[in-house]
């Protein structure tokens, strides 16, 4: 039997590139059943390209600044779609080519994992060269996105930036080979922006 898998997402579009999030979005529509996003001030360009995606099955306009709390949303919304499994991401990070459906599935079936972890390679100013030098080599080694099987007692931290990953969790987990590009800080502008908020 299948399993549904539902990605959610906090989006903004003034602090990534909308080329980069559309990018995400239809990697993400190759892996997952269906997408619920919690948008925080996104441009019309960017409700176009929701628009053009049918996994997209829930777009929340939030605002003021609070990542967690739209998180704790997108993960509301997800369940509300009674998924078996829920994955988070970042609107900047994209899935590598490799990795299927079917390596998520065979997470997913095992009945002795509840959470599967992901590493995020981050590209700096251009697409080709990852970072591992200094502290970035602890940064890309510590896995910080996750998949979790879907319980009522997973939840996000309640902190208004960078709350850390899904909580309340059996913590039965497998860092997974699948690998996540973080494009964030491929252009200066990106991560003066980022910087600002």
């Amino acid at each position: 039997t299948l399993m549904k898998l539902v990605a959610i997402l906090r989006i903004n579009s003034r602090i990534s590139t909308v080329p980069i999030i559309e990018r995400c979005l239809h990697r993400l529509s190759d892996l997952c059943d269906e997408i619920v996003i919690a948008d925080n001030g996104s441009s019309k360009e960017m409700f176009i390209v929701y628009r053009n995606l049918p996994k997209i099955v829930y777009v929340e306009k939030v605002e003021g600044f609070g990542e967690s709390r739209d998180r704790s949303l997108a993960l509301r919304l997800a369940r509300s779609r009674k998924p078996d499994w829920i994955l988070w991401i970042d609107s900047d990070e994209i899935f590598e080519p490799y990795a299927t459906r079917s390596m998520l599935e065979n997470y997913m079936h095992r009945s002795n994992l509840n959470l599967v972890t992901f590493r995020l390679f981050h590209f700096w100013l251009q697409p080709e060269k990852f970072r591992v030098d200094g502290k970035w080599l602890f940064y890309t080694s510590r896995p910080q996105r996750m998949m979790w099987r879907n319980t009522s007692s997973a939840h996000f931290a309640d902190t208004k930036f960078h709350g850390g990953g899904i909580i309340g969790i059996a913590r039965n987990h497998k860092t997974s080979i699948i690998r996540i590009k973080h494009l964030g800080y491929l252009k200066m502008g990106l991560l003066e922006r980022k910087n600002s908020l």
